[in-house]
């Protein structure tokens, strides 16, 4: 249970993380739609610091959140794998989509902290690649396994629905997958604590 409470803290630390980096005043400015390409360029290389800081959380955030997930997919898979074998290979399976997004997100932390503003803004085709198979599939895919197997564990059966629509909601809008993973793993958390805490006896009477 230790290594499981272990990475459940690790995706909402890594959670928040990314959460703070998506509410920074410099996030918002770098989406406005307005902006080309050559202004966000001259914004990066005016002054990098507050989209270092922004986008460096983002992709700290994500390396910590995809570990997490890596280390909860290992940690239950031999407990799923007793209640059927499919349900230790999809932990599995689960685990390496965590994987691929800590992947994705080192290259997002290695862009924010190293890339040219050109290639911050760009990123090329090797960055779009990165965030499809690490995000878009490794991240949504490793939800939706978790939701899965969410649903008979003992968490209330809403955080496993939660946590396959937050999947989905974020394929277009990316903070759905990190309020989610949040929700998640504190309703997890919660419910483990609980279920460790004595159970309260009633008071003995005397006898006679």
């Amino acid at each position: 249970m230790g290594s499981t409470r272990n990475a459940l803290w690790m995706v909402i630390a890594g959670s928040v993380s990314t959460l703070v980096g998506v509410f920074l005043p410099a996030t918002s400015d770098f989406f406005d739609s307005d902006l080309t390409d050559a202004e966000l360029i001259r914004l990066v290389d005016d002054d990098r610091s507050p989209y270092l800081i922004a986008f460096g959380l983002m992709g700290l955030g994500t390396v910590i959140v995809g570990i997490g997930l890596f280390l909860l997919g290992r940690a239950i898979a031999p407990m799923e794998r007793e209640m059927a074998s499919w349900r230790g290979t999809v932990a599995s399976i689960a685990a390496l989509g965590g994987l691929l997004a800590a992947l994705a997100g080192l290259e997002r932390l290695l862009v924010a902290l190293f890339a040219t503003p050109e290639f911050f803004v760009d990123g090329g085709a090797f960055g779009d690649v990165v965030y499809l198979i690490g995000m878009m599939l490794g991240l949504t895919l490793s939800m939706v396994l978790f939701g899965v197997l969410a649903w008979a564990a003992p968490p209330p059966k809403w955080t496993a629905v939660l946590l396959i629509v937050a999947a989905l909601l974020g394929l277009p809008a990316f903070m759905p997958w990190f309020a989610g993973l949040f929700i998640f793993a504190v309703a997890n958390l919660v419910v483990m604590a609980r279920r460790d805490q004595p159970a309260t006896q009633a008071p003995t009477q005397p006898a006679g």
